[in-house]
């Protein structure tokens, strides 16, 4: 049997009153996805001398973790876009069971996503100049 890991660990610069508003955001987005019955927010977020680090080892929530960070640089009026990357593992190596991600939260909450399975089909088909 093999074990499935979204994995993720990023910091966000920002004032400790700042970071103690994320933090607040997130307990109602865990209320909310428990009495909706979904998956946890399944993330670590810890205040650090530089911001908030938010990191996980076994599965992170990508959607949940976007939506509070779109809150929260909605409500602080944020000038400049936040980011993540993610990483889907595997702990046996199996085939279409590795890939990852990455999020951007704009400032007026917009959330953009892409992952690597999609990036390589939409290179493939000629979608990307880079």
């Amino acid at each position: 049997m093999a074990n499935n890991y979204t994995q993720t660990s990023f910091l966000v610069k920002c004032s400790k009153e700042e970071a103690q508003m994320l933090l607040d955001i997130v307990e109602k987005e865990e209320e909310r996805l428990e009495e909706e019955q979904e998956c946890d927010f399944g993330a670590q977020i810890k205040i650090d001398p530089d911001g908030i680090w938010i990191t996980e080892e076994e599965s992170i929530n990508v959607e949940a973790v976007a939506e509070a960070l779109s809150s929260w640089v909605q409500r602080l009026k944020w000038t400049l876009p936040i980011s993540f990357t993610w990483a889907d593992t595997c702990s046996k190596p199996r085939l279409d069971e590795f890939g990852g991600g990455a999020v951007v939260i704009w400032p007026d909450g917009r959330i953009e996503r892409m992952t690597t399975g999609r990036w390589v089909s939409q290179t493939i088909a000629g979608g990307d100049d880079d």
